[in-house]
């Protein structure tokens, strides 16, 4: 495995993981 292609998915992991915690935060 490529260490730069674990950061990146580690990354959208991240994005996503936010973008759901805010989104249950609106409600």
């Amino acid at each position: 495995m490529n260490v730069q292609m674990i950061i990146q998915l580690m990354n959208i992991h991240f994005v996503m993981i936010f973008k759901m915690a805010f989104v249950i935060g609106q409600v």
